[in-house]
């Protein structure tokens, strides 16, 4: 059974009595007025509650009595401006799942964190934590942690404990590329989901981050990459990697020989005017999903991806520079890939027959090859 209230700054006393049978209790907010201000005693009557959620109140702190909740998994306390995370967090050893989201806090206590061992997963977004505690290594069976938007500039290095971490998302913070990206973090074999939107950081920032084994999604998009780092060229296991509202120009010849598994990437809002063939052939899927617009290329999907480009006179090569340019940031004002209709920058291009794809193989095998050795050559 479960119950829902939004009436009144503080539950009756009568209210553990009156729903002793509860499993599931949500209190949300209705109108300001009636805000509710507080979770009373009494909650810790409810012996059978296994979820909590409370969502845009007033209450700033969680009644001791809640640790008498001892089947309680799940607990939600969302938009409701907590400047502190609640101590009696440290009493519920069965918590699978926290969410403090959309709060006011500016701190992470190592002596607020839940008892190790059950908690699966905790959602930060949203708050304006500077700094983490390196406590949070403890929680060993820690699988989803959500941290974006808030003021972070480093994740601590014990985080890479959490050997079953899956997703990570530190979108929207102030990171400092590899020194506040721990190595040993990014080499955890379970990492299937990554991040680092909107960190401001350039591909110099990501240069000696290598992308963790089994890495599926990506997104780096709202940086300032104007080379794609070695993070971004995936491995095996990349299927979505987005790069929108980034400064890249050229895409290497190997990304789609890297990541044969990849089905879809997001690239509106750069000044690319060519894409790689190799995202046409090789080990690809059925089809690749490409988001291109506010690209040049745009114009032409099938140009920009089959064919190279054209020697231009100097003065027109500027002038297409800058105009290039002004297409990109007028393309990220408007809100880069989120904000668009699918259009003539979307398209999924046609997998290869199995004589093109050993053919074409061969042949980007080789590109990439003799882009290697440029690149050593201009090292």
């Amino acid at each position: 059974e479960e119950a829902e209230g939004g009436a009144g700054r503080a539950l009756p006393e009568c209210f553990g009595a009156l729903a002793r049978r509860t499993e599931r209790l949500v209190l949300c907010d209705f109108g300001r007025s009636s805000r509710l201000a507080e979770v009373p005693a009494a909650v810790g009557r409810l012996s059978r509650l296994t979820a909590l959620e409370l969502h845009g109140t007033r209450v700033r702190d969680l009644p001791a009595a809640l640790a008498q909740c001892g089947q309680l998994a799940v607990l939600r306390v969302a938009a409701s401006g907590l400047r502190e995370v609640p101590r009696v967090l440290t009493a519920l050893a069965r918590l699978r799942e926290l969410d403090l989201s959309r709060n006011r806090l500016v701190r992470l206590d190592a002596g607020a964190l839940p008892a190790p061992g059950a908690l699966r997963s905790i959602d930060l977004s949203r708050n304006a934590l500077a700094a983490l505690p390196e406590a949070l290594g403890r929680l060993t069976a820690l699988r989803v942690l959500a941290l974006a938007h808030n003021r972070l500039e480093r994740l601590p290095a014990a985080l890479a404990a959490c050997t079953a971490l899956e997703v990570l998302d530190c979108g929207d913070n102030r990171l400092l590329g590899e020194e506040g990206l721990p190595r040993a973090l990014l080499r955890l074999s379970t990492l299937r989901a990554l991040s680092l939107a909107r960190n401001a950081l350039t591909a110099a920032d990501l240069a000696a981050v290598a992308a963790p084994p089994a890495l599926r999604a990506l997104d780096l998009s709202g940086n300032k990459l104007e080379n794609l780092p070695p993070l971004a060229r995936g491995g095996a296991a990349l299927a979505d990697l987005r790069l929108d509202g980034n400064r890249l120009r050229v895409l290497p010849v190997s990304l789609g020989l890297a990541s044969p598994a990849l089905a879809r990437l997001s690239v509106t809002a750069n000044l690319l005017r060519h894409l790689p063939p190799s995202l046409a052939c090789t080990r690809l899927p059925r089809s690749l999903h490409l988001r291109i617009a506010g690209n040049p290329g745009a114009r032409d999907p099938a140009s920009a991806l089959y064919q190279p480009p054209a020697a231009e006179p100097p003065a027109a090569a500027e002038a297409s520079e800058a105009s290039e340019a002004s297409e990109a940031e007028a393309a990220a004002a408007g809100g880069g890939a989120g904000g668009r209709e699918a259009g003539p920058g979307e398209f999924s291009v046609r997998t290869l027959s199995a004589a093109e794809r050993a053919q074409a193989g061969r042949v980007m095998s080789r590109l990439a090859e003799l882009q290697r050795g440029r690149e050593q050559v201009l090292e």
